[in-house]
């Protein structure tokens, strides 16, 4: 055991790094890992009901789930104008389009949501 003045500087020396860390930590606005985060089983992420949760913050952000390799937001082949269906009545052809709103938007064909589901791990391959 070093003597207690020793000790006493290895402890100072010791808080003033954790004093650093806690204040990088609290005091930047934002957490920033420089290694994976893993979490306890069970853990859940949370989201605020008022303003929620956003992950990534452009479509250039990439984002992987279930072990596939992280990817860029997909924009798929769609048309941006135009309805675009030559099925009949409620008939879907595989050729058709869908944009998820009322004729606006980008529009996709059933197989770039499919591939858009793959990429990002959401489906399995």
């Amino acid at each position: 055991m070093p003597p207690d003045n020793l000790r006493i500087q290895q402890l100072e020396q010791q808080v003033r790094h954790l004093t650093e860390l806690v204040n990088k930590i609290t005091f930047t606005g934002r957490y920033v890992f420089n290694k994976d985060v893993e979490f306890f089983d069970g853990v859940k992420i949370i989201g605020g009901t008022n303003k929620g949760l956003q992950i990534g913050t452009d479509n250039l952000t990439k984002l992987g789930f279930y072990g596939k390799a992280p990817v860029v937001q997909w924009s798929g082949n769609g048309a941006n104008s135009g309805h675009y269906g030559s099925g009949v009545g409620t008939t879907v052809r595989y050729d058709d389009k869908f944009s998820g709103s009322t004729n606006q938007g980008t529009r996709y064909f059933i197989n770039d949501i499919v591939q858009a589901l793959k990429d990002n791990g959401l489906i399995a391959t």
